[in-house]
Order: structure tokens, then C-alpha cells, then sequence
């Protein structure tokens, strides 16, 4: 059985960033009560299924740096107990900054304040969790860690049942396919944008079984691997060709785009069955020129036009050729390798056709694009609300910090890559920024402004807020420019579930609110919100916006999907150059 590790979500960020302090000094999304009178020294609590709402008992409740622990009852019930400090100062309260821009990119974030919390008297946990067999564990769920007031008395946490995915693969004869390799792709969003990412890989045993556990709900696709024939009667690799089982993509698909979609719901268990068919296979030979041999490389086989995973070809460090066998088929091969942090990339189409096949690949090296970035800022407001300053009048030298952050993101839906930043030239002498070895490909170009709002993203004639940027194979490329402007407008806005609410909860986000741009408006921003449910956001580039508060972070939030969006309860505002917006919004039931 295959447990799945996870991977880090907008949750884990958000948490880490508001909990732990994401900027100066540390900071914290919500004011702990100063007082100390009403602090707590038992707390009470019970652990419940979070979809049954039934109690889990012989669950292990601890504090989420270990020091605190207990065991729950077969009613779900614990209780701890905690003793009051002794000789310890409290600090002081100064309040900090109202408003902090975190570092959290492409996801630029505000975090509403109140101050710095003071530490209590009483030594208890500010958070707990809860971990049991068949459950997600806190680092596959971090909505599992409960964020505990100093005053409070009971507690309630929630665990999610895992979801599974068993099954088994059988081939043409009936026998199980011991060994074969299972994979399991997960629908993630990366940004705004849904990508398939694979989360895990399990071997199936003696009579074809799999398992994937641990899973959380969502939306998943199955395949098995490549598998060749070991049969030495009908298979002779010395030949240039064999047998072998080509992937089957759940059910009985020949590609990815094809396979079904699985919709996991928490606590289901789904059953496949894999039933791959023997083909013939052909040996295959690419050489390799552009690069160095034993020089590492990343081989990708795209068949019939039909992007995604599944076949594969190897890499012979001996003579730096790439090979394998194939099936019948029109193939897309693409070869990629990072040479001193410079990519190189070659494409070649490959047809086997009952026989043998060779070509030859030729390795490119990445484009380095330059970046020119312009202001026009009104003087009587330079520099105002800003949070990091321009240290020189030429805008990304040395001697300055960098106006912009820029990144650019493959547009890739399986394995998109490392992504690629905006740095200071090397020449000393230099204006602007470059992004240096970036490979052929398209890119979605996202930046965020250390001051004012990107008001003009462009490189040639095309508008890079509406249109992917395009590279080609050790091709130049035009600038991109960055134009900047200071008249931003202003929301000040408030989410009506919590007006009123104080800061007994002394940890925890109150609620996130996603400022979504309609087509052509800017990028998408996130801003956490005072425990009263007030929120404010400055120089927001004029446009129509979608306004959406949750709860919960939505780790899963297609933003830019106009149709996902309009699915989601909130406002739509359009603001112009420097106007005041106020709003009031209510948490999106979705």
C-alpha cells in the first residue's frame, strides 16, 4: 500500500505566513487579548469526523510543536491541563503597522493587523491537531490544526477521512501484472490555471493489485505504465524490436485527454480496473547535439498530438544518445537540460511506422529577455504608501532594490517546470532587469509592483495580461516593458459575518478575501482581513473586479476561469484611476 506525502497549498502559506510572520518583525493577522486574567489552564475538546460529525476515539491530540499531547476517549473526548508561567516579563504592546504586504508571490497578499500580541502567563499551545489512522494527518490537512483562544475552555476539532484508490490491472491472459507501475495524477491550480500534477506512483503486486491512500477529495486520473515483454520466445530486443504493453489510461483510453475523470469525495474509496493490451514495440535512437555528454537530460514523448504522460524514452550517458523502444505512432520528442542555470531545449518529431526509427535533436540555448521598466508616477504622491523604496534612479541597479517582482510561468498543463525571475543585470552599468536562459516556450507573465500598480504590460505588440509570452528556440526577443503608475484606486471593504467580532481568537485567519480581476484588469489579489471582517487594499490598478471572501482559503480557486468564477458569491466593482471604493461582502457559501 502507497501512502502519499503532500505537497505545500495556499492554506500551508497562509498559515505559515500569518502564524509565523511572513514580514518584518513578524507579523500577525489578528490582535491577541492583552489581558491575562481570563486565561484558561484546562481545556476541553473532542475530536469528530468531519463528514459523519460522529466522535473518533484513540486519537492522538497535540500541540502543533509537540510539547502538549493526549489521547482521546472512545467518545472522542479529551481534556488537558496547563500551568501558569512563573518569572517571565510580558512584553510590550506597541501596535504595528496597520496594513503589510507579504512576500507570498505570484499570490501578493495584505495582511489587516492590529498590533503585536503580547505572550500570555499560562503555558498552553495557541493550536492543536488531531492525527488517527485512516484519517488525513495535519501535513496533507493543515485545516486539521485548530487555532485555541488563551481564554478558552472547549474545542472541537474536525478530522477528514482519507479518500482511496484501489484496483487492480489484468492483462490480455488473464494474470495479473506483477510490477507493473500505476500512476495517479491530482487536478491542482497553479496560477489560476488548473494543471495536472502527479502525486504518486504505486507498484501493483503478485495479482495486479494497487492502492493509492491518504487522498483528499478532489479531482484525480489513472493510468498504468509502460510494460515490456520479458518473455524471451517473443521478444528480442537484440532484433530492434518486442513486445510490451503501452499505458492505459482509466477506462481503457489510449491517451490522457481521453481517460476518465475520477471525482474523490472525502472518506470514498474508488475502484478501477487497468486492462493494458500487447503491442509490438520498436527500438529507437535520437542523437544529441548542442549539449555535452553525460550531461543530464529530461525526455519528454508526446504521441499523436496528444500531450500528457505515459511514454517514455531514456538517456545513454555512454555516447549521450537518447533511446528506448516505441509503438506505432506519430511521436513529439522534447529534450530539455539546465546547463549553468541557462536552459536548453530541442523539439523533433518522430514517426515509427512497423520498424526501427531514428533522428537526431538538436539542443537550443535559452533566450535571456530583457526587462524595462518605466514610471509615471504624479510627483506630489512619490512615494506614498509605499512599502519598499527606490534606493537609485535607475530602476533595478545595484544600488537599488528591485522595482518589480517578475515571473514567468510556463502555460504547460502536465510538468510545467521551473519558473523563471526577473533579476538585476550583471553588467554593473546596467539599467533594467533580465530574465536570463529562459527556454522556448509560452509563459504567463505575472508581476507585482513594490510600488503603485503595473499599468501596461506589453512586449512588442502584444499585451501580455491577455496573451502568453513566446519564445523561441535560441531566437531573441523583444523587451518586455513594465509601465508603472501611483493613482491607484482604493476598496475599503468589510465581510458582514463578522462585524462585531473581537480578537478572541488570537491566531487564526478570519476569513480571505480574493480580488479577482475581469478580463484585462491586473492580477488577482488575496487579503486577510481584521478579526472584524474590515479589509483595505491600495493602489489596485483601474478595472472590474470580482470581490469573493471564503471562510477557508481556496486552494482550488480558478481565477482566471471567468465561468468558474461567476459560480462563487460576491461583488463586482469597477473602479477608476485614484477613486475610493467602500463594499461590504458576505462569505461565498461555495
Amino acid at each position: 500500500m502507497l501512502r502519499l506525502g503532500s505537497f505545500p497549498t495556499l492554506k500551508w502559506m497562509v498559515w505559515f505566513a500569518v502564524c509565523l510572520g511572513a514580514t518584518d518583525g513578524g507579523v500577525w493577522a489578528q490582535q491577541q487579548p492583552t489581558g491575562t486574567a481570563n486565561e484558561k489552564t484546562v481545556l476541553r475538546g473532542t475530536v469528530v469526523n468531519s463528514v459523519t460529525h460522529q466522535p473518533v476515539g484513540r486519537a492522538l491530540v497535540k500541540s502543533m510543536d509537540g510539547r502538549f499531547a493526549t489521547m482521546t476517549d472512545e467518545r472522542g473526548h479529551f481534556e488537558m491541563a496547563f500551568k501558569e508561567k512563573k518569572n517571565e516579563a510580558p512584553m510590550g504592546t506597541a501596535p504595528g503597522p496597520a496594513t503589510v504586504r507579504t512576500a507570498l508571490f505570484p499570490y501578493p497578499m495584505m495582511i489587516n493587523t492590529n498590533g503585536t500580541p503580547p505572550p500570555g502567563t499560562v503555558d498552553r499551545p495557541d493550536y492543536l491537531t488531531a492525527v488517527r489512522t485512516g484519517y488525513l494527518n495535519p501535513r496533507t490537512a493543515l485545516g486539521s490544526a485548530v487555532g485555541v483562544a488563551r481564554d478558552q475552555e472547549e474545542v472541537t476539532i474536525a478530522l477528514t477521512p482519507e479518500a482511496k484508490v484501489v484496483g487492480h490491472v489484468t492483462l490480455p491472459d488473464g494474470e495479473g501484472a506483477a510490477g507493473i507501475a500505476v500512476e495517479l495524477y491530482r487536478q491542482t491550480m497553479q496560477d489560476g490555471r488548473a494543471r495536472w500534477t502527479n502525486i504518486g506512483s504505486d507498484q501493483a503486486i503478485s495479482d495486479g493489485e494497487f492502492r493509492f491512500a491518504d487522498l483528499e477529495a478532489g479531482t484525480y486520473k489513472l493510468y498504468s505504465a509502460e510494460l515490456p515483454d520479458r518473455d524471451p520466445v517473443t521478444s528480442d530486443p537484440r532484433a530492434g524490436q518486442g513486445w510490451g504493453y503501452p499505458p492505459d489510461y482509466y477506462p481503457s483510453a489510449t491517451d490522457f485527454a481521453g481517460g476518465a475523470v475520477i471525482h474523490l469525495a472525502a472518506g470514498e474509496t474508488f475502484q478501477a480496473a487497468l486492462t493494458p493490451e500487447k503491442k509490438r514495440y520498436y527500438r529507437v535512437r535520437i542523437g544529441v547535439a548542442g549539449g555535452e555528454t553525460g550531461q543530464p537530460l529530461e525526455v519528454e514523448v508526446e504521441r499523436d498530438g496528444h500531450p500528457g504522460p505515459g511514454f517514455t524514452l531514456g538517456y545513454d550517458f555512454r555516447d549521450g544518445s537518447i533511446g528506448g523502444m516505441l509503438p506505432d505512432g506519430n511521436y513529439l520528442v522534447k529534450v530539455s537540460s539546465q546547463r549553468n542555470d541557462r536552459g536548453l531545449t530541442g523539439l523533433m518529431n518522430l514517426s515509427v511506422r512497423g520498424g526501427p526509427a531514428a533522428g537526431m535533436v538538436t539542443l537550443l540555448p535559452g533566450t535571456d529577455v530583457e526587462v524595462r521598466v518605466s514610471r509615471e508616477f504624479q510627483e506630489s504622491e512619490q512615494g506614498q504608501n509605499s512599502q519598499i523604496g527606490w534606493g537609485s534612479s535607475h530602476p533595478g541597479g545595484r544600488g537599488s532594490q528591485m522595482p518589480i517582482q517578475l515571473q514567468l510561468v510556463p502555460t504547460e498543463e502536465f510538468n510545467p517546470g521551473r519558473q523563471y525571475m526577473a533579476q538585476p543585470a550583471n553588467d554593473l552599468a546596467a539599467e533594467g532587469l533580465v530574465v536570463a536562459g529562459v527556454p522556448a516556450g509560452e509563459y504567463r507573465v505575472n508581476v507585482e509592483a513594490q510600488q503603485g500598480y503595473v499599468a501596461a504590460l506589453r512586449c512588442g505588440d502584444r499585451d501580455l495580461r491577455d496573451a502568453p509570452l513566446v519564445i523561441g528556440g535560441g531566437a531573441s526577443a523583444p523587451p518586455i516593458e513594465v509601465t508603472l503608475r501611483n493613482d491607484g484606486a482604493e476598496i475599503d471593504g468589510s465581510i458582514v459575518e463578522l462585524a462585531g467580532h473581537g480578537g478572541a481568537n488570537s491566531s487564526m485567519p478570519a476569513g480571505f478575501v480574493y480580488i479577482v480581476p475581469v478580463r484585462g484588469a491586473g492580477e488577482m489579489k488575496l487579503v486577510i482581513p481584521q478579526p472584524n471582517g474590515d479589509f483595505q487594499i491600495q493602489q489596485l490598478a483601474p478595472g472590474t473586479y470580482r470581490v469573493v471572501a471564503f471562510a477557508e482559503p481556496k486552494n482550488d480557486l480558478e481565477y482566471r476561469d471567468e465561468d468558474a468564477m461567476s459560480k462563487y458569491e460576491g461583488q463586482v466593482v469597477t473602479v477608476t484611476p485614484g477613486q475610493k471604493e467602500k463594499i461590504r461582502v458576505s462569505f461565498s457559501a461555495e
